[in-house]
């Protein structure tokens, strides 16, 4: 049986020092990922450093596979080098 790709991530933590996490308060803050599947991972630093008080002003990465998920912000600029497409096991793009 083919597997979906829910299956083959693994929930994941981002411990942050209290220096650190005060350090985001009022900032700026530009989040930076090599690959973009789904934008989960956007999402959910978009959403910490918001509980931090901080400010996502821009996403960037190297590639973004498939399709924007609309996890982030749609206000937020979205800066890639390549998009890929991405396809299901039987060959199919999604």
């Amino acid at each position: 049986p083919s597997r979906g790709l829910g299956d083959v991530y693994k929930r994941q933590r981002l411990y942050l020092s209290k220096d650190d996490a005060e350090y985001i308060a009022d900032k700026r803050i530009l989040l930076v990922d090599d690959v973009v599947l789904r934008g989960s991972t956007m999402g959910a630093l978009s959403d910490l450093v918001n509980a931090l008080g901080g400010y996502v002003v821009g996403e960037a990465s190297i590639i973004r596979h498939g399709f924007d998920s609309g996890v982030s912000d749609e206000y937020i600029d979205k800066s890639y080098l390549l998009s890929l497409p991405l396809f299901s096991s039987d060959g199919k793009q999604i």
